[in-house]
């Protein structure tokens, strides 16, 4: 990971200038990995980031908004226990180990002045926030791990604090040539995998660039003493610096996935950006990791909601079309039991079989009907009458439910299309909002929850001059129809999920317009990749929004159809600059 020994080290010499003397004023976990601290003193107010995420381990200051649960859980309960009104007296180090000791001053159940340590494990999927009292008593840890989860070290209220096991790895301010040498002999490892295995902070990303800047195609044992030296002290004159509060600066890598570090990474043959600030570094590189992580996290829970009801739905709607096509052949329950009715007097028995006169046919021939044994001619026709009675039933309502069920359909394929297409966090949470609205997701367990942010339509201008709104969720389709002019032109994919456009003009738009409008309805829907996309227009006033219709349906009439071929992305020149895409 990015946040290795060395950076970590730079970071907390930076973090000791800003908020020692500080006081903690408000504590807060928003997320089940994650505590928040707003520290404050004469002119300076911070906010301080504890993430124990396993994907995402992190310590830095950040004036980014968070949404806290409505009920604080037990671990922030005790943090604002014992550290609210406390100062911050120093951040600290373990070496080069990734474990940060925050010891803060403040006062006991007693009054009496007390120093309590918030330990910051940053340890990959074992990271960890361990509140610790002033006798080494853990008073309790954002995970509380018990001796049946882990068989080395025990986390839990009651026990003594101990720090997570060595490695056995040498510091970097005392590595030199011969030791790295001795370790070549002794192993197969190349490069890169010794230096990590070998020296206390090495990430894989730092000993991926030290090897490639110093041996980029040799082996570890192929490596003599003096060139391992070379090695040794590019490793000690960063360990300097770093834990000296020395570097000013870092670099940030962003080419499909997000790196960081205080040294340049040449080996990613990559440009990268200068920051200024190690915590700027941090904070700006995992920020953006980690909504992008966000982003997809959010997409795929929601999409695998929606997914899961599409095919469910699907399921139904097969099974009732078995029902109805069952269900075709009740007009021969009616005729069986019209005609044992008929034949009451004249009632012949064979085999099990009723042989009687057909009175439907014109000839007026004998034919064969099962009967229960166990029930008389009469009960057996009154049987028949009721197997009729409910398969008529039975129809009607599958025909009903299967009417609904096909428009349902029809809905989820728009709302999973609107899921993948998504472009930020607060469309996917708008999405989220109609999902509960509709059922697919539990509802907010209390009306103290902030309401999500609502995104805005895509807006284009054309090259004609007007001004063109699409779509972004059902929802917003929804607005976009009930907010227009009725003389607004309206344009939809047809018969396909996709956005709603509308060209704000109350003139009728030029072919030009038409077409550019068009191409936008074309793109903005699940048909974006065919050839030949037909897309609908109206005006706003021939479109209509049943009673009681699920978000985004609307009927239409006295459209025209226009052809798209090949729909190709809008320029960004043409694009609003109210849009946020």
């Amino acid at each position: 990971m990015s946040l290795d020994g060395f950076v970590l080290n730079a970071l907390v010499q930076e973090l000791n200038t800003e908020l020692v003397g500080l006081r903690c004023e408000k504590i807060h976990q928003p997320t089940r990995h994650t505590v928040t601290l707003l520290l404050s003193g004469t002119g300076k107010k911070h906010r301080l980031v504890i993430s124990a995420d396993p994907l995402w381990p992190r310590l830095m200051l950040t004036s980014e908004a968070w949404v806290n649960p409505p009920s604080p859980p037990f671990f922030c309960l005790m943090l604002r226990k014992y550290l609210t009104g406390a100062r911050v007296t120093g951040l600290s180090v373990a070496g080069f180990e990734r474990v940060v000791t925050a010891t803060f001053s403040g006062r006991d159940e007693l009054g009496n002045t007390a120093n309590y340590r918030l330990m910051v494990e940053l340890t990959g999927r074992h990271s960890n926030a361990v509140l610790v009292a002033p006798n080494d008593t853990i008073l309790d840890a954002l995970t509380r791990v018990s001796i049946n989860l882990s068989s080395v070290r025990a986390v839990l209220p009651g026990l003594r604090y101990e720090s997570p096991p060595a490695q056995g790895r040498l510091s970097p301010l005392s590595v030199d040539g011969e030791y790295l040498f001795q370790a070549a002999k002794a192993s197969a490892y190349p490069v890169h995998k010794l230096l990590r295995t070998s020296i206390q902070g090495v990430s894989q990303l730092l000993a991926n660039e030290l090897a490639y800047r110093h041996a980029p195609n040799a082996k570890a044992s192929d490596l003599d003493v003096l060139e391992w030296e070379q090695i040794a002290v590019h490793v000690r004159q960063l360990a300097l610096s770093a834990s000296a509060g020395e570097i000013p600066a870092g670099y940030v890598y962003r080419s499909g996935k997000t790196h960081f570090h205080v040294l340049p990474l040449t080996h990613l043959h990559v440009p990268g950006q200068l920051v200024c600030g190690i915590n700027s570094l941090v904070a700006g590189a995992f920020l953006s990791a980690n909504r992008g992580e966000q982003l997809e996290s959010l997409r795929l829970s929601l999409r695998k909601v929606a997914a899961a009801s599409l095919a469910k739905t699907e399921r139904r709607i097969q099974a009732l079309r078995g029902d109805l096509q069952k269900s075709e052949g009740r007009e021969e329950s009616r005729r069986f039991g019209d005609l044992l009715y008929a034949n009451l007097g004249a009632q012949r028995v064979e085999a099990g079989e009723a042989v009687v006169i057909d009175y439907y046919h014109e000839n007026m021939p004998e034919v064969r009907i099962p009967l229960d044994p166990k029930r008389s001619f009469a009960e057996n026709a009154r049987q028949y009458y009721k197997q009729y009675t409910r398969a008529q039933s039975a129809s009607q309502h599958a025909e009903e439910r299967l009417h609904n069920d096909v428009a349902y359909l029809d809905y989820l394929e728009t709302l999973l299309y609107s899921i993948d297409t998504a472009p930020d966090t607060a469309t996917l949470r708008e999405i989220g909002a109609e999902m509960c609205a509709m059922r697919l997701l539990p509802a907010a367990t209390t009306a103290k929850r902030q309401a999500p942010a609502s995104s805005a339509p895509r807006k284009f201008i054309c090259p004609e001059g007007m001004s063109i709104s699409v779509g972004r969720t059902n929802l917003q389709n929804d607005v976009l129809v009930r907010e227009a002019h009725p003389e607004h032109c309206w344009l939809h994919v047809q018969k396909a999920p996709g956005s709603h456009v509308l060209i704000h003009a109350t003139a009728a738009p030029s072919e030009a317009t038409l077409h550019y409008a068009a191409n936008l309805a074309a793109y903005y829907s699940k048909l974006r990749a065919s050839a030949n996309v037909p897309v609908d227009y109206t005006l706003r006033k021939f479109v209509k929004r049943p009673p009681h219709a699920r978000p985004g349906y609307v009927v239409y009439e006295r459209q025209r159809t226009l052809y798209v071929k090949r729909p190709t992305a809008p320029e960004d020149t043409q694009q609003d600059s109210n849009s946020n895409t």
